[in-house]
């Protein structure tokens, strides 16, 4: 699930999926397949790339991140995780980006009390906030109905920078 947005310097900033196999442990013989986000920067158009780097090192299972850009020029990335390596239904996160790759903190949007949140999609109105609008996908996410969701957000993520990469 490819993704890209702009910083208000026209830097550029890439998300994207792999897949990964964990490491077996005791309980199963095989280790458990999953899917983990990296973004990328540029800073001349796309002609090239930096290194991938991963949205979160909180938990492995980390999918569909979706970036858009913040009143104050950043870019904040809106992913679907679990919430701790306990739990496996995925709740709604945001992180601040700089240029430069430095991350502000997690922040979590929709707990799983919701349900298991999928497929972000972060819209700017016209007075500054965001409309998300995302799925709960069910305990069993191939099974039943999506049931669409929509959520109106005040303000950007804080961007008090945590990470320099």
């Amino acid at each position: 699930m490819p993704a890209l947005a702009t910083f208000s310097s026209n830097e550029l900033i890439y998300t994207f999926q792999t897949q990964f196999t964990s490491k077996a442990d005791g309980s199963d013989e095989q280790g458990k397949s999953g899917m983990r986000t990296h973004f990328r920067l540029s800073t001349n158009n796309g002609d090239d790339w930096g290194k991938p780097i991963p949205i979160t090192t909180r938990v492995e299972e980390v999918h569909d991140a979706s970036p858009i850009q913040r009143k104050d020029g950043n870019v904040d990335v809106y992913y679907s995780s679990i919430d701790s390596k306990e739990h496996d239904s995925f709740t709604l996160w945001r992180r601040c980006v700089s240029s430069s790759g430095k991350l502000g903190n997690e922040e979590l949007v929709v707990n799983r009390s919701v349900g298991n949140i999928a497929k972000v999609s972060p819209h700017r109105l016209s007075d500054g906030s965001l409309l998300l609008t995302f799925v709960e996908q069910g305990k069993v996410y191939s099974e039943g109905d999506h049931n669409l969701h929509a959520a109106k957000i005040l303000s950007d993520a804080k961007c008090g920078f945590v990470v320099a990469l």
